[in-house]
């Protein structure tokens, strides 16, 4: 019995985390529904709320600015609209700090996790996967003497935390490893090992 029951738990808790996990990003988007006029949201036209109508909603609009700040009146006034932001004291830091990461996570073009690599930490005896960020930069280069690297280290089963480290790039070691099977192996808990 214990077999059956242990099967049965490694069959459905994964798939009960993935649907409480759905349930919450939709119920967060369904809030979208709010700047919707009251006339005009599914309750009212139908008589019946539509699970997910909020989370499509969102969707939408996040395609449909994308597409309009992607001509030459959309891109104005998107600097426009930054310009304005970046004249509210405690808005312009918030601001700019939030825009700099996103910038650097969603770019097509760049790299926010360039590679997985090994590291010692938290001391020379054990080691943890870290992503390679890229070089330190701005005065801080300025202080360190030799050849660094900045790495991400993040916490483990949710790698959205995690530490922010310059390392010695010769106590760096890159692996033979993609960043999204590093990832797994992380969130896992090193349960799942890259193959």
């Amino acid at each position: 019995m214990r077999k059956y029951f242990l099967t049965g738990l490694l069959i459905l808790v994964p798939l009960a985390i993935t649907a409480w996990v759905l349930n919450i990003i939709i119920s967060t988007l369904d809030q979208s529904l709010l700047f919707v006029p009251e006339r005009w949201q599914p309750h009212t036209l139908i008589g019946f709320d539509i699970p997910g109508f909020g989370a499509i909603l969102t969707i939408v609009i996040v395609f449909v600015v994308g597409l309009l700040a992607n001509n030459l009146i959309g891109n104005y006034i998107v600097r426009l609209w930054e310009k304005l932001l970046h004249r509210i004291p405690v808005v312009s830091s918030l601001y700019g700090s939030v825009k700099q990461v996103s910038d650097t996570l969603f770019s097509s073009s760049g790299n926010a996790f360039r590679k997985a690599v090994l590291i010692p930490y938290p001391h020379a005896q054990s080691y943890t996967i870290a992503f390679l960020t890229g070089v330190p930069g701005g005065d801080v280069k300025n202080h360190l003497v030799g050849d660094y690297v900045s790495v991400y280290v993040p916490t483990t089963p949710n790698p959205t935390s995690g530490f922010f480290l310059m390392m010695a790039r010769e106590n760096v070691v890159e692996l033979d490893m993609t960043v999204d099977a590093a990832l797994k192996y992380i969130v896992s808990m090193g349960v799942v090992a890259p193959e």
